[in-house]
Order: C-alpha cells, then structure tokens, then sequence
C-alpha cells in the first residue's frame, strides 16, 4: 500500500516537473528561440495529423446535424474577455500601460459616430504647397496638430499628408 502511494507521488512529481514546469520556465526563457526551432516541428506535425483532424471534425458535424444539434459555430470572443486577457496581460508585465490603452480606444472608437470622428472639409486646417515657408510654419505654430493635409492651391488637389 506505501509502495503504490510512493511510486503515484513520485510520477505525480515527475510529471508536473518534466512536462509543466521545465517547459514552461524553457519557453519563457527563450520565448523567440523556443517559437523559430519549433514552428517547423509544428508544420510538420499539422501536415501529418491534418487528415486524422479532418475525419475527426466531419465525423463530429455530422453526429451533431443527425442528433439535431445543427452545425454549432465556434465561440466567440467578447470584448469582455479580451479586456480581461489585456489586464491579466498588463499585470504579468507581458503587455505595457499603454498598448492596454491602445486596445482600449480601438474599442471606444467602435462606439463613436462617424460625425464625432471626421473633421468637416471646411474646417480641415491644410498647407498650400505654394505658401512661403514661413505661412505654412505659422500654420502649424497656431494649431498645433499632428497631421496637416499639403494641397496644390486647393483640398481637390491633394498632395499628401505632414
């Protein structure tokens, strides 16, 4: 009976050991070395295991339809969830303050009407290319904008952006 509980917890630690923690701890180690050495490895595995997969995913859909259950999509990710894995992200040190807030915005922005983005033609602050140096610096002095359009004379003859 001792034997039998020494020989579990022995294989117990064996494996948290050998198959979590060294891998874990290799791969954190050398995130990029470990990825580059492994994604051929990775290729290789998807080819060979590819048709086993595919039999596997066919064979599942259709026991789903004739149980009718139908074809179940995927489940998505909410906007939730990957706040939360940002967070979690920001707090192990993986993602700085400021791509969390990056992330943010861009879930902001999809809140916001087109009108509260764009910035109305006549309004648009722009640089004529044929204007002295000194107009068009004084421009940008008195507005302080991070982008300006530059046009030949007139917005419909759009150059670029500065």
């Amino acid at each position: 009976w001792i034997s039998n509980v020494l020989i579990v917890t022995f294989v117990t630690y064996l494996t948290l050991v050998i198959g979590e923690l060294v891998p874990k701890r290799i791969g954190l180690m050398a995130a990029d070395k470990v990825a580059s050495t492994m994604s051929g490895l990775m290729k290789m595995l998807r080819k060979i295991t590819y048709p086993i997969v595919w039999l596997l995913s066919k064979s599942t859909r259709g026991l789903l339809i004739i149980l009718g259950m139908g074809d179940l999509k995927e489940a998505k990710v909410t906007e939730e969830e990957i706040k939360a894995l940002i967070e979690e992200g920001k707090e192990d040190g993986e993602i700085r303050e400021v791509e969390q807030e990056l992330v943010e915005r861009v879930f902001n922005l999809g809140d916001r009407t087109i009108e509260t983005v764009m910035t109305h033609r006549s309004d648009l602050i722009w640089l004529d290319i044929n204007d002295p140096i000194e107009v068009n610096r004084d421009i940008v002095h008195e507005n302080l904008h991070g982008i300006y359009p530059v046009a030949d004379e007139d917005l419909d003859q759009l150059l670029g952006v500065v």
